[in-house]
């Protein structure tokens, strides 16, 4: 089962880089998209405010973006690959 889901991806190449390509897109986007004002956090202590850490939402994006760039880079060499092998 599992092999006959690689087969199909391998046979798909060009949709799967374009699939990670647009993910990698809308996680550019979900930066923009939240919300980054501050809000009341209930705990032992009382009432407090909290606000998002700006440094931690930007790295966690860019690592994202970075991984899925890596994986568009694994497809094209298996596409540069599995085009090479099948065309001898």
């Amino acid at each position: 089962m599992e092999s006959e889901w690689y087969l199909k991806k391998y046979l798909h190449i060009n949709a799967e880089i374009n699939r990670l390509r647009r993910k990698k897109h809308l996680t550019q986007k979900k930066l923009y998209q939240q919300t980054l004002t501050t809000h009341l956090e209930y705990n032992a202590l009382g009432i407090r405010t909290q606000a998002p850490k700006i440094e931690y939402i930007v790295s966690d994006n860019i690592e994202a973006c970075e991984l899925i760039e890596r994986r568009i880079e694994r497809w094209k060499i298996r596409k540069r690959y599995f085009i090479t092998r099948g065309a001898s």
